[in-house]
């Protein structure tokens, strides 16, 4: 929308958006070591006897040692347990406001706004 003012001025006004729908919301891993365990520190790095030797067969949790802070996660037999979802949204809104005037010589001095979110 575009409004011609007094003495050369023009103002305008610009609406600009964006919407997107089930972007792919995360890949979380939900077999994570909880926070109440961070006070142990460098102790969660000890190396101490597997349970599930001889269970597992191939992979960091086959040897017969597991780190400490593998046995104290949710899934100690599993590594990683990846969950993904695709129920993300977005938005965004712009508002641009700009006032110029234009001279004879060529000069065009500008005043913009802009308010988004």
């Amino acid at each position: 929308m575009e409004l011609h003012l007094w003495a050369g001025w023009v103002a305008s006004g610009i609406y600009s958006g964006s919407r997107g729908v089930k972007h792919f919301g995360g890949n979380y891993n939900l077999n994570q070591l909880e926070p109440r365990y961070f006070s142990e520190g460098l102790a969660l790095q000890t190396d101490v006897s597997n349970p599930f030797f001889g269970q597992i067969a191939s992979g960091p949790l086959a040897g017969a040692q597991v780190q400490r802070q593998q046995l104290l996660m949710p899934f100690p037999d599993y590594q990683t347990v990846a969950f993904g979802a695709n129920n993300a949204s977005s938005s965004f809104h712009s508002f641009q406001f700009p006032l110029e005037r234009h001279f004879a010589e060529g000069l065009s001095p500008m005043i913009s706004y802009t308010a988004s979110n």
